[in-house]
């Protein structure tokens, strides 16, 4: 047998048959089979367990089968092209209850066991092994009322945090029904909350899971970015139900086609229950400028990458095949136009449903709606795949540098592969351009708003567009209108200049929008941090923020950025001058925004402000510290605070950390007991959890990290890898980190070694915060010594490794201009 995709999974001699078998006959193979159900993974056929109301332990047991788990609970060919119909019957005691993919048709007692039960569940529709899913739980493991369909489960002391879910879950159903011209094909929708779970959330078909924090919002205990998260979260599993589940990849190489598009897919459905969160925009800074990063190392893939074998499967599941997908997604529809397509995934869904297909199949039917669109939407000559080929099949992604001759009016622009370590590559692309001169981007009913690419550079070094601007004009120009395009932008210095003084003009927002201002300030800063351009160009940029600029989109992408800023300088002299510049540019914003939420504000303002406040905690702002430590101690002395927080939700991540890291062992401690006894607010319990890595002490550090490895302990395996991504934030929790995993590893990679997950965020929290020559020598040498035992981290360890010789590098590089610019303007 040959599993179509996977030319190199053959299997062979599986059955040897005598007599030989007679066409036209039905034969019934059975195969013995014994499975466990694990309490020491959370993939596979595995136990779960909380506690109940009356502080009992309860137990579950469920499935998490992607990537390639299935076989672990039942005998399948467990590839992705390998569909069949599938009949489940569930054992079960009484006072126990299951769940799976379809309806349940009937009940009956088991014969030859006597007081327990079968469940007998609907013939499933044709699907893969990987999206199988059923639940075995308690009677207080509770379900909503029905809302067209869907219905939700989860513990019953937290089954009201789920009505957010409910509410959103329908709409959204209905809106990609509406948006693919196909209605959900199954009978029913079920989304269950689980209290351990390793990925986010699963798209099983019929049977969403979900970790209890992205499908549970409580308004007393969670904040407005967990809400937004969960409405993110939900529309990106129930997107799956088309791309995945009736249309499913032939191999896992085209892991992407199922999660680039729920990516893109879920900012569609939020925005439609959530059209004032404006969460376009925020995708940007959410998805697209955070791969952009990741995408710039050397060591990164192609989103339709090589797989050979489970490892490699594991390695896919990264920001390329999410984040780049949903980023390629994005260019196409502002490349093509939306109504192409849809159209296009209409005919490629219906085409292909129930069946498997490739990414070349898409592309089919999209070159088909282009060409019948009444527009020309492609180059002459060149089909959509010849173009997305360019940007599937290569790694990394462009720069495209503008160089304009102002006497003339013209400008040359060339492309080049972006690169951190600005190294030279002969990697080119077909480039989409879109592009406005100031005075278009000023005429709101000006077609120079639209993304459409106005000129193409079809894999080719360079373009000349000859009238860009009048002769001798003194405007600016925007190149990648909304940043829709996948690839950074550099213009010449005197462009940047214009670009800068217009920013620091009154009301800069009338022509350049918030994503547009997010766009410059991302890419001239890791265009400096690349090389490609000064960073006096870009820290110039930069000076408007303390004055014009008051919205959310910008003030993320500008803190992400500083972010690296402050981990570069932290261990430096002149740490101290660079936190000086970042209270210059925050104070102000401190001064509009506020201490408190305002009446009526919108969903931005509330987001915003707790963005500028922690902004000015990192930088050690006097006013801000006294209010956060002023807060946490009213907290630590009320009579019951596990009941009684006087902390504003939104807050309690700014004020919960600075009152570990100003306190010592008591208020550690405080925040680890409000930890133990937040078991029913699970997005309180991840805050606690993340404020435990401020603390200034090392022996406490080390204790936490401890916990976070301890098999059955104080931590849940599902959250550990929280503890070890916030290690990097502080100068002193990179080393203890890098110290620990370096001291442990071969225990760790004995608990861990095959799980999919937590070995990376490991290597990530130990290594992402590292920044001199010594650290890299130390992290080489670790590497030499364990090789071989990275298992599915062997990827992250090699792109943390490259990142680390970046930072390096950066300091060599960088440092005295950086240092000399910020002296210049704190003064």
């Amino acid at each position: 047998f040959r599993a179509e995709g996977s030319p190199k999974h053959i299997i062979s001699n599986l059955f040897v048959l005598k007599p030989p078998l007679q066409a036209g006959q039905m034969y019934q193979i059975d195969i013995p089979f014994s499975g466990l159900l694990r309490n020491d993974s959370l993939y596979g056929f595995y136990a779960s367990k909380y506690k109940d109301t009356n502080n009992n332990t309860k137990w579950i047991a469920t499935t998490q089968f992607e990537a390639p788990h299935a076989r672990e609970a039942f005998p399948c060919f467990d590839e992705p092209a390998m569909k069949a119909e599938f009949e489940i019957s569930i054992a079960r005691a009484p006072t126990m209850k299951t769940i799976s993919n379809m309806p349940l048709k009937s009940t009956e007692p088991m014969k030859d066991k006597p007081g327990r039960v079968w469940d007998h569940y609907e013939v499933s529709p044709i699907m893969s092994t990987y999206l199988v899913a059923y639940i075995v739980a308690p009677s207080d493991f509770v379900a909503s009322e029905d809302t067209m369909n869907l219905k939700i489960y989860a513990r019953e002391q937290l089954i009201e945090s789920g009505s957010y879910a409910a509410s959103i879950g329908p709409r959204i159903l209905d809106f990609y029904g509406e948006y693919f011209g196909i209605p959900y094909p199954l009978p029913k929708l079920h989304m269950a909350a689980l209290p351990d779970f390793a990925a986010g959330a699963m798209e099983n078909w019929g049977l969403l899971t979900y970790r209890e924090t992205f499908m549970l919002y409580d308004k007393n205990s969670s904040s407005m970015y967990d809400k937004e998260t969960v409405a993110t979260v939900v529309a990106h599993e129930i997107a799956h139900q088309w791309f995945g589940n009736l249309v499913t990849m032939k191999w896992w190489r085209d892991l992407w086609l199922n999660e680039g598009f729920a990516n893109y897919m879920q900012y569609l459905g939020a925005d439609h229950v959530e059209p004032e969160w404006t969460i376009l925009d925020k995708f940007v800074v959410y998805d697209q400028q955070r791969v952009l990063l990741l995408d710039s190392l050397s060591s990164t893939h192609p989103v339709s990458s090589k797989v050979d074998n489970p490892a490699q499967i594991s390695e896919i599941f990264d920001d390329i095949s999410y984040r780049k997908g949903a980023s390629l997604i994005r260019m196409l529809n502002n490349s093509i136009t939306e109504e192409v397509l849809r159209t296009g995934l209409t005919k490629y869904l219906n085409k292909w449903k129930y069946n498997n297909a490739e990414e070349s199949d898409l592309w089919a039917a999209l070159t088909d709606e282009s060409r019948a669109s009444k527009h020309r939407l492609l180059p002459e000559n060149l089909s959509l795949e010849d173009v997305m080929d360019t940007w599937t099949l290569q790694d990394g992604y462009p720069v495209v540098t503008v160089t304009r001759d102002y006497e003339k009016g013209s400008a040359e622009l060339s492309q080049m592969r972006f690169s951190l370590e600005n190294k030279t590559y002969d990697t080119l692309w077909h480039i989409p351009v879109s592009y406005a001169t100031e005075e278009e981007m000023g005429n709101v009913t000006n077609a120079g708003r639209r993304t459409l690419p106005r000129t193409w550079i079809k894999k080719e070094k360079s373009i000349t567009i000859p009238n860009l601007t009048n002769p001798k004009s003194e405007s600016w120009v925007i190149i990648n209108i909304h940043s829709t395009g996948y690839f950074r932008v550099n213009y010449d210095d005197k462009n940047w200049g214009l670009l800068s003084a217009h920013l620091r003009k009154p009301n800069p927002s009338t022509i350049l929008p918030p994503v547009t201002r997010a766009q410059l300030i991302d890419d001239v800063m890791n265009l400096a941090r690349a090389g490609h351009t000064g960073y006096d160009v870009a820290l110039n940029l930069t000076q408007y923020l303390a004055t014009n600029e008051l919205e959310f989109v910008p003030w993320k992408a500008t803190l992400r950025n500083f972010k690296f800023l402050d981990t570069m300088l932290r261990e430096t002299p002149s740490y101290g001058t660079f936190l000086d510049y970042m209270i210059k540019i925050l104070t102000p914003m401190k001064n509009v925004v506020g201490f408190e939420a305002k009446e009526n504000e919108s969903q931005l303002q509330t987001l915003l402000r707790p963005t500028i406040l922690l902004g000015l905690s990192d930088a050690r702002h006097t006013e801000v510290q006294k209010w956060a430590v002023d807060f946490f101690n009213k907290w630590m002395h009320t009579p019951n605070p596990d009941r009684s927080n006087p902390i504003p939700v939104d807050f309690r991540e700014i004020i919960y950390c600075e009152g570990v890291m100003s306190g010592g062992r008591e208020e550690w401690n405080f925040v680890l007991e409000r930890f133990k006894s937040a078991g029913s607010k699970p997005s309180e319990r991840m805050v606690l959890l993340n404020s435990l890595a401020c603390t200034t002490e090392e022996w406490l550090l080390v204790t936490l990290l401890e916990k976070s490895v301890a098999v059955d302990g104080e931590i849940r395996m599902q959250d550990a890898y929280a503890v070890w991504r916030m290690m990097p934030f502080t100068a002193l929790g990179s080393r203890v980190a890098f110290n620990y995993m370096r001291n442990n590893w071969d225990s760790m990679y004995d608990k861990f070694g095959k799980e999919e997950y937590l070995l990376s965020d490991i290597i990530y929290g130990a290594i992402s915060g590292l920044t001199n020559e010594l650290d890299l020598k130390d992290v080489q040498e670790f590497r030499n010594m364990n090789m071989g035992k990275f298992s599915f981290a062997e990827r992250k360890l090699r792109q943390e490794i490259e990142a680390l010789e970046r930072r390096v590098d950066w300091h060599k590089k960088h440092y005295n201009t950086i240092v000399k610019w910020l002296e210049e303007h704190t003064k």
